[in-house]
C-alpha cells in the first residue's frame, strides 16, 4: 500500500488502535529478524562446511598427485635415455589417470564439495529472501506513526481536554463577577427616602415650608429615572451573563465528557505504548539470548573436544544448563529456544544433553577442520 493511501487509514483509526497496529508491525520485524539471524548463522555453517569439503577435495588432489608423479617415475625409470631429455616431474592432478579406487573417492570428495556449494547458494538465497522480508516490514513501519508521538500526542489532547473545562469554569466564573457587578452599579433611593422623611418631619413642626417638599420630589423623581436606566442596563447584563452561565454548563459538561473518555483510554493507550517498548526490547533481549546461547554450545562442544583429546575440561560445576529469564511477550512465546519451567521459573533455556549440542559439536569440529586444525 502507498503511503499516500496508509496514512488516511491510519488517521480513522484510534490512538490506541493506531498502537496496536504499530505493535503488530514490530512484532512481525521481530520475527522476521530472528529469521534473518538464523539465516546469516545458517549461511556461515554452509560456508565454513564448503571451505572444508574444498580443503577435503583439494588435500585428496594433490596427495593423488604426488602418487601419480611417482608412478610416472616409476614407468619412465626403465625408459631409454634420450640426450637433453627433461626429467623433473611436475606434480599436477591428471583425472584421466585416477585408479578405480582414487576415482571412487574423487568423486565421493566432489560430489560432497559441489553439494556444500550448493548449499551455501540456497542459502544466500533464503538469506536474501528473508531481507527483502525484512525490508518490506521495516517500510510497513515506517508507514506507521511511532508510538512515543502518539502517546505524547494523545497526552496532549487529554491536557486540552482538561484545559478547555478549566477555562470553561474561569469563564462562569467571570460572568458570575458581570452579575455581581452589574447588581452593584445600580445605586438605591434609600438616600432620599431618608431626606423626605426628615423633611416632611420639619414641615409638620413648622421648620420648613410645603414648597420644600415639591422641590425634593422633582429631585427624586430625575434620581428615580436615573436608576431605572441603570437598573435596565444591570437587568440586562444580568439576564445575558445568566444565560452565557447556562450555555457554558452546557459547554462544561460536554467538555468533561470529552476528558472523561480520553482519561477512560489512558490505561490502555499507556499499556500499548509500554507493551510495544517491552516488545521491541524483548526482541533484542531474544536476540542476545540467541547469541550467547551459541556461544554457550560452542564452549561446550570445544569443552567436549578437549576432554576427547585428553585435555582437562574448562567447564565448571552445572555449567551444562544454561537459562536466562522468559517475559510474557509474543517475542518470547514464538522463540525457538526452549522455554520451560525450572523450580516454577519461566525460563529461555539450552540444556547439554539435547540433540542442539551434538550439532553444535559437529559444526565446531567442521569449522575446525576448515581452519586445517587436525584433531
Amino acid at each position: 500500500m502507498a503511503q499516500s493511501e496508509a496514512e488516511p487509514a491510519m488517521a480513522q483509526l484510534s490512538i490506541m488502535e493506531r498502537i496496536v497496529a504499530r505493535n503488530e508491525a514490530y512484532e512481525r520485524f521481530g520475527t522476521v529478524s530472528t529469521h534473518v539471524h538464523r539465516a546469516e548463522r545458517a549461511l556461515e555453517n554452509k560456508r565454513r562446511i564448503a571451505e572444508a569439503a574444498a580443503r577435503a577435495l583439494d588435500h585428496f588432489k594433490r596427495d593423488v598427485a604426488g602418487k601419480q608423479s611417482r608412478r610416472s617415475m616409476e614407468i619412465n625409470v626403465n625408459a631409454p635415455v634420450t640426450e637433453g631429455a627433461n626429467y623433473s616431474i611436475v606434480h599436477q592432478f591428471k583425472e584421466h589417470l585416477l585408479t578405480p579406487s582414487e576415482r571412487e573417492q574423487f568423486e565421493s570428495f566432489s560430489s560432497k564439495a559441489a553439494t556444500a556449494l550448493s548449499e551455501v547458494s540456497a542459502a544466500a538465497e533464503s538469506l536474501e529472501g528473508l531481507k527483502g522480508q525484512l525490508l518490506s516490514v521495516l517500510d510497513d513501519i515506517a508507514k506507521l506513526p511511532d508510538p512515543l508521538d502518539e502517546i505524547l500526542t494523545f497526552q496532549e489532547m487529554v491536557n486540552s481536554a482538561e484545559g478547555e473545562v478549566a477555562s470553561l469554569e474561569e469563564t462562569v466564573r467571570a460572568q458570575g463577577l458581570i452579575i455581581t457587578e452589574a447588581k452593584a452599579s445600580v445605586p438605591t433611593l434609600e438616600s432620599y427616602l431618608q431626606k423626605r422623611q426628615d423633611l416632611l418631619a420639619e414641615i409638620a413642626t413648622g421648620g420648613k415650608k410645603e414648597s420644600a417638599l415639591a422641590d425634593l420630589d422633582a429631585e427624586i423623581n430625575a434620581e428615580r429615572k436615573k436608576v431605572a436606566k441603570l437598573q435596565e442596563k444591570a437587568d440586562m447584563a444580568t439576564e445575558n451573563a445568566q444565560h452565557a452561565i447556562v450555555g457554558l454548563q452546557r459547554k462544561i459538561s460536554a467538555a468533561r465528557e470529552r476528558a472523561k473518555a480520553l482519561l477512560g483510554q489512558k490505561q490502555s493507550v499507556v499499556h500499548g505504548f509500554l507493551m510495544f517498548e517491552a516488545e521491541k526490547a524483548g526482541c533484542e533481549y531474544l536476540h542476545l539470548v540467541e547469541q550467547v546461547v551459541d556461544k554457550f554450545r560452542q564452549l561446550i562442544a570445544i569443552d567436549t573436544i578437549l576432554t576427547e583429546t585428553g585435555n582437562r575440561s574448562i567447564a565448571g560445576h552445572d555449567v551444562c544448563n544454561f537459562y536466562v529469564p522468559a517475559f510474557e511477550l509474543r517475542a518470547h512465546e514464538t522463540a525457538t529456544i526452549r522455554r520451560w519451567l525450572i523450580e516454577g521459573r519461566d525460563v529461555l533455556t539450552a540444556f547439554h544433553d539435547t540433540g542442539e549440542f551434538a550439532t553444535g559439536l559437529q559444526l565446531e569440529r567442521e569449522r575446525l577442520a576448515a581452519l586445517g586444525v587436525s584433531l
